[in-house]
């Protein structure tokens, strides 16, 4: 579409108003109702809302019983593709846990760091600012957790 193919050279209004309408498309393909997104406001915390967005654009609940926030993030899969259910084909390669059996801790935190990476470059091509968003560390380590937060509800 014209966002694609303008990119960052549309302007903060118009690069905003494509998000919206990126959004608002991918609510559709996932059948989601308004009154989903309107439960974003609804009295909850930042980090509450960042992840019932989530799970409205990606359509599954992502949070199992007994993970937090920083488990559900911390591998970069889940970031990966809501920025590809805004955007289709932003982040064209995923490491995904399943695919890593075997490897060393080491390793495994290096392929983390790589999807966190993509995701924080996809974010760039969309027009986060970078006031809002956050270092690989910060999720890696779960030392800025509150950035990844304020990342997610500015996407």
């Amino acid at each position: 579409g014209t966002f694609s193919r303008l990119g960052n050279r549309l302007g903060p209004a118009a690069r905003k108003a494509a998000l919206v309408e990126i959004l608002w498309a991918t609510m559709q393909r996932r059948n989601l109702p308004f009154i989903e997104a309107r439960r974003l406001d609804s009295g909850r915390s930042k980090g509450e809302q960042a992840v019932l967005w989530v799970e409205c654009v990606l359509g599954k609940m992502i949070l199992q019983e007994g993970v937090s926030m920083h488990e559900a993030f911390r591998s970069g899969e889940l970031l990966c593709d809501l920025v590809n259910a805004v955007k289709p084909g932003l982040v064209p390669r995923v490491t995904r846990d399943a695919d890593c059996r075997g490897l060393g801790a080491a390793r495994l935190a290096a392929r983390h760091r790589d999807n966190t990476t993509r995701y924080l470059e996809a974010c760039c091509f969309l027009g986060i600012r970078p006031a809002d968003s956050f270092s690989t560390v910060d999720l890696s380590e779960a030392r800025g957790l509150d950035a990844v937060v304020r990342n997610i509800l500015a996407l």
